[in-house]
């Protein structure tokens, strides 16, 4: 990678082109550009005909972003995957009704039961993600309440907890 101004002094943050960022992070530079165009990477320095620079920060940024967005939301292929297997349920359904065969009707209705652990298993993976997040949002308001203790500012009325205002105690 040439160097750049910025890299040139080993004290300075070092800085990543596009493509090396789309490696690092599994995003496209369509994706990459996309999210500059909407912001959310702040502000940023680049001209026309230049080399898009990124640095650490942008990477954990980025990060972040796809760790709310994966909590957030679907991916359209998720999506995708919830709806046909929805379809498949519903279409089960209606034949388990109509056939007089139980064998037949009792196979059908084990596959609506697989149909049903595997959305279940979705809702609970997505609810353990939040979790997380909700867990490192906590440490980084105990941090910050520390460093507020160790200056000796007087504390708030209550302390924030994940599923709590900060009032709620």
């Amino acid at each position: 990678m040439p160097e750049t101004g910025r890299n040139r002094n080993k004290k300075e943050e070092r800085v990543y082109q596009i493509g090396e960022v789309a490696e690092l992070t599994g995003l496209t530079h369509r994706t990459l550009r996309y999210y500059e165009e909407l912001g959310l990477l702040g502000e940023r320095d680049h001209h026309a005909g230049k080399h898009r620079l990124y640095s650490e920060g942008d990477i954990e940024r980025l990060t972040r972003i796809q760790k709310f967005k994966e909590i957030v939301g679907h991916p359209l292929c998720e999506v995708k995957r919830l709806i046909d297997m929805d379809e498949e349920r519903k279409t089960l359904m209606g034949e388990a009704r109509a056939t007089s065969s139980k064998a037949e009707k009792a196979r059908k209705l084990e596959r609506v039961r697989e149909i049903f652990v595997a959305e279940l298993a979705a809702v609970n993976e997505r609810k353990n993600k939040v979790e997380e997040i909700a867990r490192m949002l906590q440490e980084r308001i105990d941090g910050i309440e520390r460093e507020l203790d160790s200056l000796g500012k007087p504390k708030e009325r209550g302390r924030a907890r994940a599923g709590k205002s900060v009032t709620d105690g």
